[in-house]
């Protein structure tokens, strides 16, 4: 399969305007909720209903198209957003993240509350209702009233509080829904931000997993409480890795769709479904043999275990016959003994069922991978078309100002708050976030105080943003750099980054750590949003 040397631009996601909330009724009585672009399709202004209306689902690639005359009610609704108390907006500048607009170079993002610390963290309200903030207090036992009131020089009145310090976004969150509000900010030192990043970049946000695994698995492995895949189908997180990259939603995709709706995914989703599609069949069909052999060892197994219980079920049936042949007064001697062989015997008899159904368990299961590796294979047989193909490489237009607002809610919606908004809302928002993932190509995240300082200059092999000047670099700085042959200073030699841990430190080896992470599917609740806890 051959690509095309340039990628093309697709066009602005739904013109530039955000998702909207949308429940409709049918004429059948079902009930749709989910997100819907902000315009057009389903009812016009007057009434009319000139065209299908798209629903996009919790949940679902696709969305559900529904006829006019289908429908009996449309309500679209704003889909929900973080409390104004609890963000803050900010303008960063980050290679490969742009905005659509009159500045392209620089990004929104939304600083939220303190990262999670260990031990209680540090709260101050402002102004609080005293009856609002009894009763927050008194439905959550882990927030605490931690001093005298303050009043400040500008008449604000200021209460010391605390709360779990793995909680401290949720407490702010929930102090800021309750009514009334209950204004509060942390007093945390490093303040964690929003951002709609996008997946194209995944090849240098995880630069050392793109090396050494497979695309579809590339993921982060630390700093979990930053991501959130609640949004996600549950089969895509339930017994595998939740998608990071392109290739990875391309893999799930591919299975929730059929071959003949492979041509209505989104671009760039489409392209990558139809170079993935064909790789996950080879992949399949390499792994085949070794888990048939499996299955036949296992199945073998299971019938030696059942041919040795019945034969000695049947050893002993014919001892006990033979013992009731003899005299009956010689019988009686032996009764004791004859009844505790019976009893063996019987657990003999139970023991073969429970091993003739492990049998043929064991039988089904390698039917079933034969079934399994059959339909691979005429999957595989199907889809020689897309790779001789030429796949059409798109790259996803930037969001604008609004929508990268939108996206950044969502995630603080579903991250922070989502238990305590209704579950229309709820859904709508998991909707909305999972098609900025499959159409706009983001995955928002939250990312930690970056400090941008001469003095990690030369970690890696390249010298990024050095001055012109040498004697301008601190010391530190010019101590670990090498002059090469040719003149020109480089770097340490490491991968590159802040600390010392993967560069080399005066002449000594690079420093290989005795225990490297690995992404797990048991990492994907790691990513859940959590819910301050409440009194019984």
């Amino acid at each position: 399969m051959t690509r095309k040397s340039a990628p093309e631009s697709l066009p602005p996601l739904n013109d530039g305007r955000v998702y909207q909330g949308v429940r409709v009724t049918l004429r059948s009585g079902e009930t749709l909720v989910g997100c819907t672009y902000a315009e057009g399709g389903g009812v016009d202004d007057d009434g009319s209903r000139d065209e299908c209306l798209e629903v996009f689902l919790a949940e679902t690639v696709l969305p559900r198209r529904v006829s006019p005359h289908e429908i009996a009610t449309v309500d679209r609704f704003a889909l929900p957003e973080a409390p104004d108390c609890t963000w803050r907006e900010n303008y960063q500048k980050t290679g490969g993240i742009v905005t659509a607009g009159p500045n392209p170079a620089f990004h929104r993002r939304h600083i939220i509350a303190g990262e999670p610390v260990r031990g209680r963290a540090p709260l101050m309200l402002v102004n609080p209702d005293d009856a609002s903030l009894r009763d927050f207090c008194a439905r959550h036992p882990d927030v605490h009233i931690d001093g005298l009131t303050i009043d400040d020089e500008h008449g604000n009145r200021l209460v010391p509080a605390s709360t779990c310090g793995s909680m401290i976004a949720e407490t702010i969150y929930a102090l800021a829904l309750q009514q009334p509000p209950l204004e509060c900010v942390s007093l945390a030192s490093r303040l964690p931000s929003i951002v709609c990043d996008t997946l194209v970049r995944a090849k240098h946000t995880y630069a050392q997993l793109w090396k050494s695994m497979k695309k579809h698995l590339v993921g982060p492995k630390r700093d979990l409480w930053r991501f959130l895949v609640t949004h996600l189908p549950p089969h895509w997180r339930c017994d595998q890795m939740a998608p990071f990259t392109w290739e990875a939603f391309a893999r799930h995709a591919f299975g929730d769709v059929g071959l003949s709706e492979v041509g209505a995914l989104p671009q760039p989703l489409q392209s990558f479904v139809r170079i993935e599609g064909p790789a996950m069949c080879d992949e399949l069909l390499e792994e085949s043999p070794g888990t048939a052999l499996r299955l036949a060892r296992e199945r073998n197994a299971a019938d030696a275990a059942w041919s040795a219980a019945r034969d000695e079920r049947d050893a002993l049936d014919a001892l006990l016959d033979t013992m009731r042949r003899f005299p009956a007064r010689a019988y009686a001697r032996w009764s004791a003994d004859a009844h505790v062989l019976a009893r063996e015997r019987d657990a003999l008899r139970a023991t073969a069922r429970d091993l003739d159904a492990a049998r043929d368990a064991a039988r089904r299961a390698c039917a079933t991978h034969a079934a399994f590796a059959a339909r691979v294979h005429d999957l595989r047989e199907q889809l020689r078309t897309w790779r001789g193909a030429t796949v059409e490489r798109h790259r996803c237009a930037p969001l604008t100002d609004a929508q990268q607002r939108q996206g950044n809610h969502l995630f603080h919606v579903l991250k922070y708050g989502a238990a305590l908004h209704d579950e229309v809302e709820s859904s709508a928002a998991r909707a909305a976030l999972l098609q900025y993932n499959l159409q706009g190509g983001v995955m928002p995240h939250l990312v930690t105080v970056y400090e941008q300082s001469g003095r990690f200059i030369g970690y890696g092999d390249d010298l990024r943003h050095a001055p012109a000047d040498e004697s301008a670099l601190p010391a530190e700085v010019r101590n670990r750099l090498k002059r090469a042959p040719d003149g020109t200073l480089r770097g340490a030699g490491g991968p590159g980054c802040k600390g010392i841990v993967h560069a080399p430190r005066n002449g000594r080896e690079m420093y290989q750590p005795k225990k490297k992470h690995r992404r797990l599917a048991s990492d994907n609740p790691l990513m859940d949003g959590k819910q301050l806890r409440t009194a019984a």
